[in-house]
């Protein structure tokens, strides 16, 4: 720290003003002396350099002694932190409390750079010691992902814990970070920086300004951990969340660190990407992974609540926990694994355990929470739920999952049934009630979103004419994404389906025509609910019969995400803040629209890309990062965008049945020949590579940490391929997996690591279970493994620096060293130059593929070698990029994807853009123009449309879109 800055500190934190002369500057702090009042006694705080202050003392003018200290004691000291180590002591024993009793219990938290896990606690400890980085905007923020029910609170809990227990040696003696917690959730209105000071004066006592905070964070004294930034406000509220931005970037600049737990759907929505007028975080932000609880974590929050439960006397929740937990984890694994519903189990398990079967029926926590509401009203006879429909208006009014005054809720029910009202919300476990300060507010944000889910669902079931409009959820506010996926799980189900209700049509009917202000966002919230649905082929044809005649209505922030609105009349109509991002928008009618503070975001780079088969058509189809999947028909250059998960999709596959995905926020996808889409959850681990097996129509899916799990889209039940042996470090994460069967009862897999050290070839047992057959190590520094393959009954490698090599199925046994992998019978194509090779196999001509790439170098040409014969025969086919007198060769680095049609005549790249070629006289040749994964608006009719600027004009102008004059209109 420079001189100035420290006694800046100083100033800031012994709240004395400076003294600045001319030889020195110094804060001069006055004693009183209660033992002699003629005394005058000072303290004079000086900058020793080197961090440290020179304390002096001075009596009556005259320097009696002196001490050099270093500021953190200084900090400690004068802040009284102790004392904020006591009040987090007491926060975590009031969350304890509220949690049954039971102790925070660690998980992972894993990287989402490599995927390697740390537990909890020592991932806080590293955090709170490490040196900061100054290389880069936000390289010292950590975003901490998880959806609801993980447990990002109560690791902030279990943080308060750590630092109570552990930070005074790190921070007195060391060089960690003073970690200062604060719930974003309870943040209500105006600046972050005085709900900072606010917060650290009433809950710790610690009276210093923003500016001061700020500069003692960048300083690496204090360091913030942030719960909860997506409850911070509406999410939909673009300019605030500009601007905590901005402000918050200032506690992790110079040596500063943050910690923020957020929503992963909130990080893809709101600070992720590019957008006009938007500010994003930068790329640098580190994303880690909160996972929830796997097995031996579940049998160990039972047996604390079975030790809780013995020391007051009570009777077990699970007689045999063991037993109880291995049966209901094959079936709800997924449920089991989010402490919240654990919480939920132990808290109410009679009530559960009447309506549902864990170790024989599937659940989920909306089913968890309807069954908990219901047991609650019929305990204390509630019988018109109107009030508890108050409080959730009353809270959302406030912002997400924010208190209220008691007095406030109590105004607007019935006086006469007031103490009834409150006796009865004491009781539930939904809210908490605050008597000192007199407020209501909602334990959890989930508990607030299932009852507007609850109501909003209500609403919709309720024909448009006969909704009280005025009070109404849907009318008032739009719906997030957590609470809409809840509404779409219940219609979606079959029997909802099966009577063909129309609930979304009949609200989008209502409000044509009537203004915003009486309507509100009843025909955004079912319009985007619709959108939701398009996976299912019911609300799919419904969407496709209303978009025609969209025109003059209220439609105020609709999510239109990844949707095909080709032909969508929206003429006059209010789409202000509604998101385009993703979409198809050929032939749409925007003329006279409002597109104010509209969203316009586009697919990033592509990722991997496989042919397929689709309705007897050959079709390309390739992955984006942002969770799209862009599909090109051959034969006739139709193309198409879907959205289709919320993360980075890592790999796909395809066959005749359709196409497979595995993506980052451990959920595969599945899109069949129709366009219908399906999504499973797998680990909380990143998904990285998928292979399809026509066996029981199951995907292979390969995970951080070597996981491998088999999903059946059948019957919907998942297992992961318990391995024999352990193979090397269990935190290194799949990078490519491929399937293989050459008979009936024979099935392997082939598998490479993170480390790219290692290869593995796997049979499998029966459905969970996989014999390790061989083991192919790397043991050269120089060398390491690259893509792999099964050509027929041969198992592909490349060796990166060396070239492409193969082995039959059948000799790939035991450990395999480098000096037999790189034999010379093994060898297929010398490669020596390449630093990266793709490989694919065009099965109907027996021949294998390659394209390899070096920094700086286009691609010129495709590797093919024929292995229909005992002697394998190499030949080089070029790549002719020339389209309509334009050039568009991709560089190496632009590649991100590559594969062969199966009778080798078509080939196609994706990256940067999607490039299809055709075999022609020896050549591979473009066959259309490459694809961009942009917004598409040919034709679409933009005319007259209302608040749009020059620089919108440009980008959808650029995408085809007309702007037709008033004398053309005539």
């Amino acid at each position: 720290m420079e001189i100035m800055e420290v006694i800046d500190i100083l100033s800031g934190i012994l709240r004395y003003d400076a003294v600045y002369e001319s030889e020195e500057s110094y804060v001069e702090v006055p004693v009183e002396n209660p033992m002699d009042d003629s005394d005058r006694v000072f303290f004079r705080y000086k900058a020793a350099g080197d961090d440290s202050v020179q304390v002096e003392q001075w009596i009556d003018g005259s320097l009696v002694g002196s001490v050099t200290k270093r500021m953190q004691d200084i900090v400690w000291k004068i802040c009284r932190l102790e004392r904020v180590c006591a009040t987090y002591r007491k926060q975590y024993e009031r969350w304890k409390l509220e949690n049954s009793g039971i102790p925070y219990l660690e998980t992972n938290i894993n990287d989402e750079s490599d995927g390697r896990p740390q537990r909890s606690y020592e991932y806080m400890r590293n955090f709170w010691t490490k040196k900061p980085l100054d290389n880069g905007v936000h390289q010292n923020l950590r975003l901490l992902l998880a959806e609801y029910g993980v447990g990002k609170s109560s690791y902030c809990n279990g943080i308060r814990r750590l630092v109570a227990d552990e930070i005074k040696g790190s921070f007195l003696e060391g060089q960690a970070a003073f970690p200062f917690v604060f719930d974003l959730n309870e943040f209500r209105s105006g600046s972050i920086d005085k709900f900072i000071e606010s917060e650290m004066f009433n809950k710790y006592n610690v009276a210093i300004s923003y500016r001061i905070f700020e500069k003692l964070c960048q300083n690496g004294i204090f360091m913030v951990v942030l719960d909860a930034w997506d409850q911070m406000r509406d999410t939909r509220q673009i300019v605030p969340i500009n601007r905590d931005l901005s402000q918050l970037s200032a506690l992790w600049d110079k040596q500063g660190k943050a910690l923020i737990t957020c929503r992963r759907s909130f990080y893809q929505q709101q600070l992720k990407g590019k957008d006009r007028g938007r500010r994003y975080l930068s790329q640098n932000a580190g994303l880690y992974k909160l996972t929830g609880f796997d097995k031996e974590s579940v049998k160990e929050y039972f047996r604390r609540d079975s030790e809780e439960c013995r020391q007051k006397g009570n009777q077990a929740v699970l007689p045999d926990v063991d037993v109880w937990v291995e049966e209901g984890w094959k079936l709800n694994s997924e449920l089991l694994a989010k402490p919240l519903n654990l919480k939920l189990l132990v808290q109410h398990y009679d009530a559960i355990s009447r309506q549902i079967d864990l170790c024989r029926e599937k659940a989920d926590t909306y089913h968890f929470l309807g069954i908990i509401l219901g047991d609650w009203e019929q305990k204390h006879a509630v019988k018109d739920e109107k009030f508890l429909k108050e409080l959730v208006s009353q809270t959302l009014y406030a912002g997400l999952n924010r208190s209220i005054p008691l007095e406030q809720l109590r105004e607007a029910c019935d006086a006469d049934k007031w103490n009834e009202i409150i006796t009865s919300l004491r009781s539930f476990d939904f809210v908490r009630i605050d008597d000192k300060e007199e407020r209501i507010e909602f334990c959890l944000a989930a508990y607030q979103e299932f009852l507007w889910a609850h109501f909003a669902l209500e609403e919709l079931k309720t024909p448009p004419d006969n909704l009280n409009g005025i009070d109404a959820l849907i009318r008032n506010y739009f719906l997030i994404r957590e609470v809409r996926e809840w509404i779409c799980k219940e219609l979606g189900k079959k029997d909802i389906i099966q009577k063909e209700l129309t609930y979304l049509i009949d609200q989008l009917e209502f409000v044509k025509y009537r203004k915003k202000e009486e309507v509100g966002y009843r025909g955004s919230n079912a319009l985007t609910l619709l959108c939701d649905l398009n996976r299912i082929s019911y609300y799919k044809k419904q969407f496709q019969d209303i978009k025609r005649n969209l025109r003059r209505s209220p439609l105020m922030g609709t999510d239109f995400r990844g949707i095909d609105l080709s032909g969508t009349d929206f003429y006059d109509s209010d789409l202000s803040g509604a998101d385009f991002s993703y979409t198809k928008l050929d032939a749409v009618c925007f003329s006279y629209a409002n597109l104010a503070q509209t969203m316009w975001r586009e697919h990033e780079r592509m990722t991997k890309c496989a042919f397929l088969i689709q309705s007897d058509v050959l079709c390309v189809v390739a992955a984006t990062k942002s969770g799209g999947l862009i599909t090109y028909r051959v034969n006739d250059g139709e193309r198409e965008i879907f959205d289709i998960q919320n993360d980075v999709i890592n790999d796909l596959a395809g066959d005749r049945g359709g196409i497979y995905t595995a993506s980052s926020d451990g959920w595969v996808g599945y899109m069949d020949k129709n366009g219908n889409l399906k999504k499973a959850y797998i680990a909380e681990s990143r998904l990285q590579s998928i292979t399809y097996t026509n066996v029981e129509d199951c995907v292979y899916v390969g995970a951080d940490n070597q996981g491998i799990f088999r999903y059946n889209w059948h019957t919907g039940s998942k297992q992961e391929v318990v391995i024999n042996e352990p193979l090397g470090s269990r935190m290194d994460r799949i990078s490519d997996i491929h399937y293989y069967s050459n008979t009936e009862n024979e099935d392997y897999i082939a598998y490479t690591l993170s480390n790219r050290r290692l290869l593995v070839l796997l049979k499998l047992e029966g459905r969970n279970r996989g014999q390790v057959k061989a083991k192919c190590h790397i043991d050269t520094e120089r060398y390491c493994f690259g893509d792999i393959c099964f050509a027929d009954d041969m198992l592909i490698y490349t060796v990166v620096g060396k070239g492409i090599y193969g082995m039959l199925v059948d000799e790939v046994i035991d450990e395999i060293s480098e000096r037999e992998l790189l034999h010379e019978r093994q060898r297929l194509l010398s490669l020596p130059q390449a630093e990266t090779v793709a490989l694919s196999w065009a099965n109907e001509s027996n021949v294998l593929m390659a394209v390899s790439m070096s920094e700086g170098e286009s691609l010129g040409h495709i590797h093919a070698i024929d292995l229909s014969s005992d002697v394998s025969i190499c030949s080089q086919i070029e790549i002719d990029w020339l389209w309509e007198e334009r050039i568009y060769c991709m560089s190496s680095e632009q590649v991100g994807g590559f594969s062969i049609s199966g009778d080798g005549r078509y080939a196609a790249f994706s990256g940067d853009f999607l490039a299809v070629f055709k075999m022609d006289a020896g050549c591979y040749s473009l066959i259309d123009r490459p694809i961009e994964a942009k917004i598409t608006c040919t034709k679409a009719d933009f005319s007259n449309a209302k608040s749009m600027n020059l620089s919108l004009e440009r980008f959808v102008e650029e995408r085809g879109a007309i702007f037709k004059r008033e004398e053309e209109e005539r």
